[in-house]
């Protein structure tokens, strides 16, 4: 691989792996080396990524020639981290099957906001629901029941504006 392309590699600040035509790594950016250790060079990506999902994906692109994009949960210790990764076929070189880009871009934060953003709204809709309940169900009774007993009435409009002030 030309020089200039590992010049390339090193500045992506994503993890980045190139596989060769027979799906062994052939080149690790910083980045890609720190997370799943520089020994991966020259061996197969199923043994260096150990992750069976990436398997069929991988597959895909070799097979079709087309950009495929996954996502992908890695899990070291007490560590998750999300990851969206592109897998991008390269140019083939004469007479061998075209190597593969993968581009492993860090998605966890992402993630982590859209859980709290739907832990949010799940929450605030609740918060809402129980005193809007109470109120239908006070005016549902001045409607009915209640409707011509005005120590009920003041009764009931007194629930309802704390029920409206929770």
């Amino acid at each position: 691989m030309p020089p200039w392309v590992e010049a390339i590699l090193g500045a992506l600040p994503d993890l980045a792996i190139v596989l060769d035509g027979n799906g062994r790594v052939s080149h690790l950016n910083a980045a890609a080396a720190e997370r799943f250790g520089r020994w991966g060079v020259g061996q197969s990506y199923v043994a260096v990524l150990r992750h069976p999902s990436l398997v069929s994906p991988i597959e895909d692109a070799y097979a079709s020639g087309i950009p495929v994009k996954t996502r992908f949960l890695h899990q070291a210790e007490a560590i998750e981290t999300a990851y969206e990764i592109s897998i991008t076929p390269l140019p083939p070189e004469r007479g061998m099957r075209q190597a593969m880009l993968l581009l492993f871009r860090d998605v966890t934060d992402a993630s982590e906001t859209a859980t709290m953003r739907r832990d949010f709204v799940a929450n605030v809709s609740h918060e809402l629901k129980t005193p809007l309940t109470a109120v239908m169900g006070f005016v549902e009774t001045l409607q009915g029941p209640a409707r011509g007993d005005g120590a009920a009435r003041d009764r009931f409009l007194g629930l309802m504006a704390q029920e409206l002030a929770r």
